[in-house]
């Protein structure tokens, strides 16, 4: 058997081949060589001088990915996709949130800033005056029955002077009427089969009245509010002229007076194109809406007169079956005719009478002096 021997020189250090795995000796000096007596490779360690830099090519997760199993590998894939999405979601939801409170914020701004439609400001303010009228219909009704009853079963005008508005005006007057004509007839209960309205006449709530009787007549009272309780406006009520419109027209009594009349156009759509209106009036029978009582006869009024363009616009809202005040309750009158309160002057001797209006007060009954009716711009006379 072959023995190797290992010869130590003590001046010399073992060192191990990097290539062939053997033992050798050399020195250890920094410099110089030491080469593997076994193969010739050079073992000495390159210091960092000579040392060949290395570039960094990878980063720690691409090299900790590498070393991860594939399992490993795709775990942490899903992982990351997971986080992103979520906050993907997140930024999204954000946006949306973000995006819905500046909408709402310009939403309510724009709001305040800029006022409502006149239409829809004009349809408000009438939802409100409704609901406000029909609070006052519900609790003034039962009142203005009491009223009415308590006036229709009094006899004498002084008694009756208590139920009705501005007493100590009317009461002489009430006397006067009920020696020329005898006062309405009405049983009480008829009453119950009746209409209401409000009205709003110069800023003045006032309540309107039309009720039925067994025997077709019609009857209709407006209530204005006087000293805390609703009193009737009795010249409404019975038509009140100063004398009979009859009469007057017959050459007796005072040359001017004041009358509540129906005003009928002649021939409107041959003289469409004059410029006067041709009318006719007649006295209404109380009761008989739908009956008139004596004409007059022709009055010719000018059309760009003041009178002549109120008249012009309540015959428009004739057409269109509206009533003065925007009154609710139906029209009563004959076909195309309308209410006026009118000054007529009488003048001359019977052939030679002649008549002609001194003032056309309003286009309707009520004891208010506002005409009823608004002359719109275009109906202004021009030069």
């Amino acid at each position: 058997m072959t023995t190797i021997q290992t010869v130590t020189n003590d001046n010399l250090f073992w060192y191990h081949c990097s290539r062939c795995g053997s033992l050798f000796q050399s020195s250890l000096a920094v410099k110089g060589q030491r080469h593997c007596s076994h193969c010739g490779f050079d073992s000495k360690p390159q210091t960092n001088e000579n040392k060949p830099a290395i570039p960094f090519t990878r980063t720690f997760n691409s090299i900790k990915n590498e070393q991860n199993t594939d399992n490993d590998g795709a775990e942490y894939t899903v992982s990351r996709r997971k986080s992103s999405h979520i906050m993907t979601k997140l930024m999204l939801g954000w946006l949306l949130f973000s995006g819905l409170a500046i909408f709402v914020v310009n939403s309510i701004s724009n709001d305040e800033a800029s006022p409502k439609n006149p239409a829809s400001q004009k349809a408000d303010k009438k939802q409100a005056v409704n609901k406000e009228g029909k609070a006052l219909l519900n609790d003034s009704i039962p009142l203005c029955k009491e009223t009415l009853r308590a006036l229709l079963t009094s006899s004498l005008p002084e008694e009756r002077s208590q139920f009705v508005y501005s007493p100590a005006t009317n009461v002489l007057r009430m006397t006067r009427t009920q020696d020329l004509n005898p006062f309405m007839q009405v049983e009480p209960s008829q009453i119950d089969d009746s209409k209401w309205s409000i009205l709003s006449i110069g800023g003045e709530k006032v309540i309107e009245c039309i009720w039925y009787c067994d025997d077709g007549r019609i009857f209709e009272a407006l209530f204005r509010k006087e000293d805390d309780s609703w009193k009737i406006d009795w010249e409404y009520l019975v038509r009140y002229n100063d004398v009979p419109f009859g009469i007057f027209l017959s050459g007796n009594g005072d040359e001017e007076g004041e009358f509540r009349l129906l005003a009928r156009e002649r021939l409107a759509e041959e003289r469409k194109h004059l410029s006067t209106i041709s009318l006719c009036f007649y006295s209404p029978i109380t009761g008989r809406p739908s009956e008139t009582g004596p004409q007059s006869p022709e009055f010719l009024v000018d059309r760009k007169s003041p009178a002549g363009r109120l008249f012009k616009a309540a015959f428009d809202a004739r057409k269109q079956n509206k009533r003065p005040f925007d009154a609710e309750l139906s029209n009563q009158d004959p076909d195309a005719m309308i209410r006026i309160r009118v000054k007529i002057r009488r003048s001359g001797e019977n052939e030679n009478r002649s008549f002609e209006i001194t003032e056309l007060k309003a286009c309707h009954w009520y004891s208010f002096d506002d005409p009823g009716f608004r002359i719109e711009q275009n109906d202004a006379p021009k030069n």
